[in-house]
Protein backbone atom coordinates (compact mmCIF):
# COMPACT_ATOMS: atom_id res chain seq x y z
CA UNK A 1 0.00 0.00 0.00
CA UNK A 2 2.96 2.29 0.52
CA UNK A 3 3.59 2.44 -3.24
CA UNK A 4 0.04 3.38 -4.27
CA UNK A 5 0.43 7.17 -4.15
CA UNK A 6 3.61 7.03 -6.23
CA UNK A 7 2.06 4.60 -8.71
CA UNK A 8 -0.95 6.89 -9.13
CA UNK A 9 1.44 9.82 -9.73
CA UNK A 10 3.22 7.78 -12.41
CA UNK A 11 -0.07 6.88 -14.10
CA UNK A 12 -1.08 10.53 -14.02
CA UNK A 13 2.23 11.58 -15.56
CA UNK A 14 1.87 8.89 -18.22
CA UNK A 15 -1.66 10.04 -19.03
CA UNK A 16 -0.46 13.62 -19.49
CA UNK A 17 2.83 12.99 -21.32
CA UNK A 18 2.21 9.95 -23.53
CA UNK A 19 2.31 10.59 -27.25
CA UNK A 20 0.10 7.62 -28.01
CA UNK A 21 -3.62 8.17 -27.49
CA UNK A 22 -3.94 4.48 -26.60
CA UNK A 23 -1.38 4.82 -23.81
CA UNK A 24 -3.09 7.97 -22.51
CA UNK A 25 -6.47 6.29 -22.54
CA UNK A 26 -5.08 3.19 -20.86
CA UNK A 27 -3.47 5.23 -18.09
CA UNK A 28 -6.63 7.28 -17.54
CA UNK A 29 -8.74 4.12 -17.45
CA UNK A 30 -6.40 2.60 -14.83
CA UNK A 31 -6.64 5.75 -12.70
CA UNK A 32 -10.44 5.79 -12.87
CA UNK A 33 -10.74 2.06 -12.20
CA UNK A 34 -8.75 2.45 -9.01
CA UNK A 35 -9.98 5.85 -7.83
CA UNK A 36 -13.67 5.52 -8.68
CA UNK A 37 -14.14 1.81 -9.27
CA UNK A 38 -14.86 -0.07 -12.44
CA UNK A 39 -18.14 0.61 -14.16
CA UNK A 40 -20.76 -2.09 -13.62
CA UNK A 41 -20.85 -4.65 -16.38
CA UNK A 42 -24.24 -5.50 -17.80
CA UNK A 43 -25.15 -9.15 -17.58
CA UNK A 44 -27.62 -10.60 -20.01
CA UNK A 45 -29.45 -13.77 -19.15
CA UNK A 46 -30.52 -15.70 -22.21
CA UNK A 47 -33.23 -17.63 -20.41
CA UNK A 48 -33.35 -21.22 -19.34
CA UNK A 49 -30.08 -23.06 -19.03
CA UNK A 50 -31.67 -26.17 -20.41
CA UNK A 51 -34.97 -27.84 -20.94
CA UNK A 52 -35.79 -31.40 -20.18
CA UNK A 53 -38.62 -33.61 -21.32
CA UNK A 54 -39.63 -35.37 -18.12
CA UNK A 55 -42.58 -37.13 -19.71
CA UNK A 56 -40.34 -40.09 -20.54
CA UNK A 57 -38.78 -40.35 -17.08
CA UNK A 58 -39.61 -43.37 -14.98
CA UNK A 59 -41.21 -43.07 -11.57
CA UNK A 60 -37.88 -44.00 -9.97
CA UNK A 61 -36.06 -41.29 -11.96
CA UNK A 62 -38.66 -38.69 -11.00
CA UNK A 63 -38.45 -39.73 -7.36
CA UNK A 64 -34.66 -39.37 -7.45
CA UNK A 65 -35.00 -35.95 -9.05
CA UNK A 66 -37.45 -34.80 -6.37
CA UNK A 67 -35.06 -35.98 -3.66
CA UNK A 68 -32.12 -34.13 -5.23
CA UNK A 69 -34.10 -30.91 -5.75
CA UNK A 70 -35.48 -31.04 -2.21
CA UNK A 71 -31.95 -31.28 -0.82
CA UNK A 72 -30.82 -28.35 -2.96
CA UNK A 73 -33.79 -26.27 -1.87
CA UNK A 74 -33.18 -27.09 1.80
CA UNK A 75 -29.51 -26.11 1.55
CA UNK A 76 -30.34 -22.65 0.14
CA UNK A 77 -32.88 -21.75 2.83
Amino acid sequence: MQFVPRAMEELGAMAMAAESEAVKLGAIREIFDRAVGKAPQAMVHSGAIGSYDLTRATDDELSTLVTILSRLEASTV
